[in-house]
């Protein structure tokens, strides 16, 4: 669809009560001084990541999918209980908290949400996984007598690729919407530790779950847009799309563009620089002052 769309009601509500914000007390101009400018970007991405590694640290995309499922309503509790049997468990013997399938037994619905949206959102942060993309090896024919037959060399399925496009290109949109969005109420909170900024990304993030997972999908490209794929490799994975976009990531992380404007990437969010203040060592910072000039 569209990724002009309207924002979600949830977003728009977001968005407005920013203006209802509870003023921080003003610092002093001495502290001020001291506070670092540094890039949202990263305190946002990494306290996304922390949320994965904190909610769902066994990434299992099987049960990922149960989980995402779940929290939005596709499946019911008893097709959840169905998978949970079909993998071996009961789902009546799981313990609410600390198991592989607690997510897809205890009820939260809040964390269910925040557990999906941080995983999808996620899957655009990490390196593409070539394992999760081979075709199945055919059968290979028996070797000489005595001998190991000699598999076939491992081939990426590009179906199945091309095929998953669209949906990393729509959660990357995504990202940079929400991304923007939580570095922009960050900026109205100046003056507080990297700790605080980060904390309060996760909360952010956590309360608009739902409507994160909801413009995923109406970022989901029209069925006419193509896509063809310019690298695929280990250190770089780089695709481009009939409707103006541009979707690379390498070792520096993910960079998207959009009409030739950086979306998400190189410090960037919507084409436009997010910095916050930081107080870095605010104590000992206090104390750089009275070192005398030489």
């Amino acid at each position: 669809m569209n990724p002009q769309l309207p924002l979600s009601l949830g977003l728009i509500l977001a968005l407005a009560l920013t203006g209802c914000r509870e003023q921080p007390a003003a610092a002093s101009p001495s502290a001020q001084a001291r506070w670092l400018e540094v890039p949202a970007l990263p305190i946002v991405q990494g306290a996304v990541i922390n949320l994965v590694d904190m909610q769902a640290p066994h990434k299992n995309p099987k049960v990922m999918a149960q989980l995402c499922a779940l929290a939005k309503g596709d499946i019911q509790q008893e097709h959840a209980n169905a998978f949970i049997k079909q993998q071996g468990g009961d789902a009546l013997a799981i313990p609410q908290q600390g198991h592989l399938f607690s997510l897809l037994v205890n009820g939260d619905r809040k964390t269910q949400f925040s557990a999906c949206a941080a995983y999808v959102a996620n899957s655009v942060l990490s390196p593409l996984n070539l394992a999760e993309l081979v075709a199945p090896h055919p059968v290979s024919e028996p070797g000489d007598k005595g001998k190991n037959p000699v598999p076939p060399p491992s081939q990426i399925d590009h179906a199945k690729l091309l095929a998953s496009l669209p949906n990393r290109l729509a959660i990357a949109q995504a990202n940079a919407e929400l991304f923007a969005l939580i570095a922009t109420e960050l900026q109205h909170r100046p003056g507080l530790t990297f700790g605080q900024y980060r904390q309060l990304s996760i909360e952010m993030f956590i309360q608009l779950a739902p409507d994160y997972l909801q413009r995923v999908k109406e970022h989901t490209p029209a069925s006419s847009t193509e896509f063809k794929i310019l690298n695929l490799d280990n250190q770089n994975f780089t695709f481009i799309g009939s409707n103006q976009t541009l979707f690379s990531y390498d070792y520096s992380g993910l960079r998207l563009q959009q009409n030739g404007i950086i979306w998400l990437g190189d410090g960037k969010l919507l084409g436009k620089d997010y910095f916050l203040k930081v107080a870095y060592l605010p104590e000992k910072a206090k104390q750089l002052s009275r070192i005398p000039t030489p």
